[in-house]
């Protein structure tokens, strides 16, 4: 599993229920075929509301698919809209919320991606 991957797997297992997963519409083509279900669409970008439900199916989905590596651009906001990550380039620029960023598993942190706090 690469960096990205483990990074993002771990990111979704500690957001707060209700938060929302943003992944920008061209990312890849068969978004719609992988996610089927859990996603929605809304402004032309795909989403998908984690919640304590569905999460485990959204973390396997987002390996399964390695969507870490084309995700073109992606956001996860909590209900209350604080930005909680950002990525840009499919994770070449990554932007992690320095509260939450705290509360992740740093042996799920890679060494070798280079994470800004915001």
């Amino acid at each position: 599993m690469s960096s990205e991957i483990r990074l993002l797997a771990e990111v979704l297992r500690c957001v707060p229920s209700g938060s929302v997963w943003h992944i920008s519409s061209d990312s890849w083509a068969s978004i719609k075929t992988a996610f089927g279900d859990l996603l929605f669409d809304n402004s032309g970008d795909w989403q998908v509301r984690i919640t304590d439900e569905n999460r485990s199916a959204v973390i396997q989905k987002a390996e399964e698919e390695e969507v870490a590596e084309k995700g073109i651009h992606m956001d996860i906001e909590s209900e209350d809209q604080t930005t909680l990550f950002q990525s840009y380039d499919a994770m070449c620029g990554i932007i992690i919320n320095a509260k939450f960023y705290n509360g992740l598993n740093p042996d799920n942190i890679p060494d070798d991606l280079e994470i800004g706090l915001g």
